[in-house]
């Protein structure tokens, strides 16, 4: 899962757009709770599963406990925000919001589906693994796309 910090148009046009993290210490950031860490490369030029990261702790006039509302306040301008991308995806592909500091983000979180053993495994859960695989196994699963739909048959664990 990938994260990305982003905000509306307006607001850039009326704020420096960030150029590295700790440029983030002079915008109004938008936090979700008490989430005020963001997480980037330490080097935009350092790539690979095990780059180093560092933490900025950032400063702003609102937070929240829903993502919905705080995506929200990004779209209206009120500052920036450290959305994973299934979240704002769509909001950046249509120009509501603009993505910043893409060459410092962080290496993306894996998504993990955790069960007691492979040995008689329902194949509920195997439907369900599936189905996270399929969704957001590929590259931009953020973007709008065909749904994706459980095979029927693996729905029960009876015939």
């Amino acid at each position: 899962m990938r994260r990305v910090v982003v905000g509306a148009p307006a607001y850039l046009a009326q704020h420096d757009v960030p150029q590295t993290p700790d440029d983030l210490l002079k915008h109004d950031c938008l936090a979700l709770g008490p989430q005020r860490g963001w997480t980037f490369r330490v080097s935009p030029d350092v790539r690979g599963p095990s780059v180093k990261t560092r933490s900025i702790r950032v400063k702003g006039p609102m937070e929240c406990n829903d993502g919905v509302v705080l995506a929200e306040w990004a779209r209206s301008g009120g500052g920036l925000a450290w959305r994973s991308m299934w979240e704002v995806g769509e909001d950046l592909q249509s120009g509501r919001l603009v993505s910043v500091l893409d060459d410092w983000a962080a290496p993306p979180v894996g998504i993990y589906a955790v069960f007691p053993e492979r040995r008689h495994l329902p194949l509920k859960v195997r439907a369900f693994v599936d189905l996270l695989k399929e969704a957001y196994g590929q590259k931009n699963y953020w973007l709008p796309q065909q749904p994706v739909v459980a095979k029927r048959r693996a729905m029960s664990d009876q015939p």
